[in-house]
């Protein structure tokens, strides 16, 4: 045989053997997602979202309530069973069968990314059924680069908990739970809870070997998320159906999605999420008028900036008020530094004489605090301004990949300390050394942030300037 003929013929096989395989995968498409599936297990090998701006695969190899069982006999038994998934009319037909028992299921999704698993049981020996379990093993996606989650919240008693992981093998019962939910940064797979007998969300340890660097083989501890749903307590005799529908959701965590379906609490918004959730939806207000996230943010930090303005102006009054007396207070300092009692009594009577609040410049921080972290944390949570681009930004979920918003924001500090700084060298450092540690921090801070952060940043220098030359008239009026 000739070498031209041998490899045409090798990489005929080739090609026949991966359109084999890519033949076995069931594809379902519905509303924006298409899932692809295992045909021989209850498996999602992959799911792609299609967002507003993106297109997100958001789900790998994520095993879908595997029959499983804690007692070896039964564990062995459906370990040895047989799955067979197959595709009519975009409804996925699950078959399993085993020496126990045998399923026959159907999961069908709908456009808004809703799923109900319709499942019947036919067993072939008695059975207690709180002895049937259907595990969910992981599968979400997790990004490289930005915040990275890994968490599992269940609705309990109506709060939402999130399973702290702490790289050991740890379990914790929530039977109780309305819904459990594996999430990642942007996307959640959700399972409601329908009369289980126990539900246990866990961290389970695998060891796997790999190839160190050296080419050395060693063993490496992997933890797992796992939830494992045992069946209701009761028994069925041999030759008996059971029938259980479970209802979930698989798909992108936005709030008015979410909260049309009871999942809400999946979008952790943060110790102030309750907050962050009104700025949410008034950036989406801003949005349908302008058509354009970058220019929504800019607009809702100016709007932000003119219901503060009150405790603003105020702050900054009181820090130009303080700065003006920097020299009497720095004479007070040098007279009385062997006697702190008598300088601290003539520092509160160079405020009283100036009728100045020494904490009216702390206040209006203060307040402002959880409308920072609000903020940050809906910018850099919400997946509707994912892929979104504005100007040379191209993701304003993503940081700056040119650094020029970092450098804007620096810069923007500089002049912003500038605009009320004395003659106090220690204070000429810090307006050196602040925007530096700024720049270093922003450069890996999504770009909704840093929008926000530049135009908040040049509205406290504009206020700061109008602050000054009111004070100056004011004084020019005095004298």
């Amino acid at each position: 045989m000739n070498k031209k003929l041998f490899l045409s013929i090798f990489f005929f096989i080739l090609l026949m053997v991966n359109q084999i395989g890519y033949a076995q995968d069931i594809e379902l498409l519905r509303g924006n997602m298409t899932v692809f599936f295992d045909s021989e297990r209850p498996v999602i090998k992959e799911a792609i979202i299609k967002t507003e701006y993106t297109q997100d695969v958001v789900a790998k190899n994520l095993e879908f309530l595997i029959l499983t069982s804690d007692k070896k006999d039964i564990r062995e038994a459906l370990e040895k069973g047989v799955y067979e998934l197959s595709l009519n009319d975009q409804i996925l037909k699950i078959k399993f069968n085993s020496d126990v028992l045998d399923l026959s299921g159907e999961m069908t999704f709908n456009e808004d990314n809703d799923f109900t698993y319709d499942m019947n049981f036919s067993s072939k020996e008695k059975v207690n059924l709180r002895d049937i379990q259907l595990v969910v093993k992981p599968g979400l996606t997790h990004e490289k680069n930005g915040f990275i989650e890994r968490a599992i919240y269940y609705l309990q008693e109506e709060k939402a908990e999130k399973f702290k992981f702490k790289s050991k093998p740890m379990s914790e019962d929530v039977s109780k739970a309305k819904w459990v939910a594996m999430t990642n940064k942007y996307y959640t797979f959700a399972l409601f809870n329908n009369d289980f007998s126990k539900v246990v969300v866990a961290d389970t340890e695998t060891i796997k070997t790999v190839i160190d660097d050296a080419g050395k083989e060693e063993e490496k501890k992997l933890y797992n998320q796992q939830i494992t749903f045992n069946l209701e307590d009761r028994s069925i005799n041999k030759d008996e159906d059971y029938q259980l529908t479970i209802k979930g959701y698989l798909g992108e965590k936005k709030l008015e999605k979410l909260e049309r379906k009871g999942l809400g609490k999946v979008l952790d918004l943060g110790f102030f999420g309750a907050f962050a959730r009104l700025l949410l939806l008034g950036l989406k207000k801003l949005n349908d008028f302008t058509r354009n996230w970058g220019l929504s943010i800019a607009l809702l930090t100016v709007i932000i900036r003119l219901i503060l303005y009150p405790l603003n102006f105020k702050q900054a009054k009181s820090m130009a008020e303080m700065q003006k007396i920097q020299p009497e207070m720095e004479a007070i300092k040098k007279k009385y530094k062997d006697d702190s009692q008598k300088m601290n009594q003539e520092v509160m009577a160079l405020y009283k004489k100036h009728n100045i609040n020494p904490m009216g410049g702390c206040f209006p921080i203060l307040i402002q605090i959880p409308i920072l972290f609000s903020l940050f944390t809906m910018l850099r949570t919400s997946i509707e301004i994912k892929g979104a681009s504005f100007l040379w930004l191209g993701d304003l979920s993503k940081p700056d990949s040119m650094y020029i918003m970092p450098v804007l924001i620096a810069v923007s500090m500089y002049f912003q300390q500038k605009a009320t700084a004395s003659n106090d060298p220690r204070q000429k450092q810090m307006m050196i050394m602040m925007p530096l540690i700024m720049l270093m921090i922003t450069t890996s801070l999504p770009s909704g942030v840093l929008i926000y952060w530049f135009v908040s940043n040049i509205a406290a220098f504009l206020q700061q300037v109008y602050v000054k030359k009111h004070l100056d008239k004011q004084e020019a009026v005095k004298k």
